[in-house]
């Protein structure tokens, strides 16, 4: 991209990507300082698949046979984040063996991550007090998925 009419001086760029995003990771920011009719050049790269992991997880989680999900709450009325609220991802039949459950409570930003999670098993992301299920997914082997889901802040 060229960006013209850019005024001299301390300038930010940031670059980031839709699928990146949803996960809470910008793909590269860098500062510039631009003369007055000068020219630079910025360039950035997207993170391994190694990267985006260790960022969600830790260093060490291997998603051969498992999923990362990410989860960010927002309230439907004020589009701000839900801090602190409890979210439940369990198989959506309880009955299967083994059985998976996790509960996990949504950080500043409205967002929860679940590492770790089975591939091939249908699930629900559920509000542990109202009992209502926020999202069903069934996740492949290996993928890293983020949803932003809206709702009532009470819900």
């Amino acid at each position: 991209y060229i960006l013209a009419g850019v005024p001299p001086g301390l300038q930010f760029v940031v670059a980031e990507h839709p699928s990146l995003k949803e996960l809470g990771i910008r793909v590269g920011q860098k500062s510039v300082l631009l003369d007055d009719g000068g020219r630079r050049v910025v360039s950035f790269s997207a993170p391994s698949q190694r990267d985006v992991v260790s960022s969600l997880c830790g260093d060490g989680v291997n998603v051969r046979n498992h999923g990362i999900v990410r989860v960010t709450l927002i309230d439907s009325a004020t589009a701000n984040p839900v801090r602190g609220a409890r979210l439940h991802l369990t198989l959506k039949d309880a009955t299967k063996r083994p059985a998976f459950e996790t509960t996990e409570e949504t950080d500043g930003s409205g967002a929860v991550v679940f590492c770790g999670v089975p591939a091939g098993q249908p699930l629900v992301v559920t509000h542990p007090r109202t009992g209502r299920a926020l999202l069903e997914l069934t996740m492949s082997r290996g993928t890293i998925l983020g949803r932003a889901i809206r709702t009532g802040k009470s819900n």
